[in-house]
């Protein structure tokens, strides 16, 4: 936590520092795609219910998921069930991006790319919940899905930057992250 909320995250795995986004210096994460992945506690700053809100960040991978999607931030439970979750994750076999945000009766709302990010060069993205009520999936700046946002997505579980806890830890991502950043608003 750069701003001083003190919701800082515990770095899980081995993640070691690496590549940035912003040219040859070092300032984001390498993860393996394997048990790498950072925890945030639950905290009244991570959860907006039918409020606004941005995730944005920087990934950078050559890895296509093929047994499942790679979690970049995800808050969710730890269990094999769905309960109010949302996340930014890449799917499995296409690499699209997708933004989504899901209740405990397994609905989803879904703003999903229609290609594959996959492709070793650093890309921005961005889900995004508007005023309006829409979800929204940003790629390198441009919109790339919107769908109506309905649900709730509020609960007490941590987020997970790497991973998806789903199943006690599932959808580990493997590449590069940096700059990943939580906004209580749309940009």
């Amino acid at each position: 936590d750069s701003i001083g909320n003190a919701i800082d995250g515990a770095v899980l795995g081995s993640p070691v520092l690496g590549p940035s986004a912003f040219g040859p210096v070092i300032g984001g994460m390498t993860f393996d795609g394997v048990d790498d992945y950072i925890q945030i506690p639950d905290s009244p700053s991570v959860d907006f219910g039918t409020k606004p809100f941005s995730v944005m960040l920087w990934m950078k991978t050559n890895v296509v998921p093929t047994t499942s999607w790679h979690g970049l931030w995800t808050k969710h439970n730890g269990a094999w069930g769905h309960d109010n979750d949302y996340g930014l994750q890449i799917m499995q076999s296409t690499c699209a991006p997708e933004a989504y945000l899901s209740n405990s009766s397994g609905s989803f709302e879904r703003a999903t790319g229609a290609f594959s990010v996959c492709d070793n060069a650093w890309h921005l993205l961005a889900s995004v919940r508007t005023p309006d009520q829409r979800l929204q999936l940003w790629v390198d700046g441009r919109l790339a899905a919107s769908v109506p946002a309905t649900i709730d997505p509020s609960n007490g579980n941590p987020v997970n930057i790497g991973r998806n806890s789903y199943g006690g830890g599932h959808g580990y991502f493997a590449g590069d992250l940096d700059e990943v950043v939580l906004f209580n608003r749309a940009l």
